[in-house]
Parts: C-alpha cells; sequence; structure tokens
C-alpha cells in the first residue's frame, strides 16, 4: 500500500501455493470479490474507486467482475481468458486450423467443455462465459495480447474485443507480435507503460507506478 493506492493480490485456490482446488471462473470471481469487499471494509478503499487488472485466468476475473461491480474505474486484462463460449465459437469457424499446440490442445478440451459441462449441466454456462456479461460491463477495458501466446488462442482476445465494440463499450486491443503469454518478456517494459497510461487516463495518480 502506499499513500495513494491499495494493491490486492488475491491468489485464487489452488494456485501454486494456495490450499485448496482450482476453481472456475465464477469461485475465482467470488473469491476477488470478497477480498475487495474486505479491502473496503476497512475503510482504506474507497468503494468507487476500483480498479481491476488481471493476467491469464485473473484477466478473465477482472473482466467478469467488471460485469459485476459498477464502481469500476477501469480494466486491464493481459492474455486475458475470454470464456469457453469464444473459444468454442472461433474453432468452429476455423476447423482447418491446427496449429499452434494451443489449438490442438483446445480442440481436445473443447469436447468435454461442449459436451460435458455445457450440454449436462446447461447451469454452468455462467462459469465459463465472459461473452454474455459484455452488456454489463461499463468500465473501459484494454486489452493486451501476444501473437505467440503458448496458453491461449490469441484470436479469442481479439474477437472478444471486436465484441466489446460492437456493444458500443470503451475497449482497446494492443497486439503484441512474437508476445508470450503473459507478455513477461521482450514486451514488458512496453506492456506496464500500457498499463500505465490507461490507468492514470481514468483517474490513478500520476504518482502511482507498476512495480
Amino acid at each position: 500500500m502506499s499513500d495513494e493506492v491499495v494493491y490486492l493480490y488475491p491468489l485464487y485456490r489452488g494456485y501454486l501455493e494456495s490450499d485448496g482446488h482450482v476453481q472456475g471462473i465464477a469461485e475465482n470471481t467470488r473469491d476477488a470479490e470478497n477480498a475487495i469487499k474486505v479491502a473496503i471494509s476497512t475503510g482504506s478503499v474507497k468503494p468507487d474507486s476500483v480498479y481491476l487488472i488481471g493476467a491469464s485466468m485473473g484477466g478473465g476475473v477482472a473482466l467478469r467482475l467488471a460485469s459485476e461491480r459498477q464502481d469500476v474505474k477501469a480494466v486491464v486484462g493481459v492474455s486475458p481468458f475470454v470464456g469457453w463460449d469464444v473459444n468454442l465459437r472461433w474453432l468452429d469457424e476455423h476447423p482447418e486450423v491446427t496449429s499452434p499446440e494451443i489449438v490442438v490442445e483446445n480442440r481436445e478440451t473443447a469436447g468435454y467443455v461442449r459436451y460435458g459441462l455445457i450440454n449436462v449441466n446447461p447451469e454452468s454456462k455462467g462459469d465459463y462465459s465472459i461473452l454474455d456479461r459484455i452488456p454489463d460491463i461499463q468500465a473501459p477495458v484494454l486489452l493486451l495480447q501476444g501473437t505467440a501466446d503458448e496458453s491461449l488462442i490469441w484470436q479469442t482476445v481479439q474477437d472478444f474485443a471486436d465484441d466489446m465494440e460492437e456493444a458500443g463499450k470503451t475497449v482497446k486491443l494492443v497486439l503484441y507480435p512474437d508476445g508470450r503469454h503473459g507478455l513477461a518478456d521482450k514486451y514488458q517494459d512496453q506492456r506496464n507503460q500500457e498499463v500505465m497510461q490507461w490507468l492514470h487516463k481514468y483517474g490513478v495518480p500520476q504518482s502511482f507506478v507498476m512495480q
């Protein structure tokens, strides 16, 4: 915590050294929401000054959480998971694509998601979809994505940005040629600069700098 900004880094259940089992995006969002509630309850955080930054699954959580909270000032998603519905749509529209490896992996998993998770339990749709929440996202969204992402199909982030734009939302997508997942590579400085410019544009104090 600095004099002006409170940092909150939720570690999802089952990740790294955290206890419990890995959850879906709905439960991860609930955990992040509870963490924000605790921070606000201490009096250190103003309830109308929440900014969300997330990478990978955290990017998906930030987007979903922005659809649930109306006090979010701005959102940043770095290599964000944008929901299985977007992935399934992309795979259906590009049946001829068989590389890179992440596309193959997604095709193998898609069967389970499509016929297991969705058809067997339709109520679970909320656990994999962010696309249907776009109408509820009011905060401006910055999406940063590399085109050599080894952990997700980068074009799904492009598609999600296009869907947000079609819905009349404020969204900016920055693509990094050959950038990898999380952009913690040769683009790290550019990534951080983009994030800071976005946050400052929407009210974060100029004194705040990403560590």
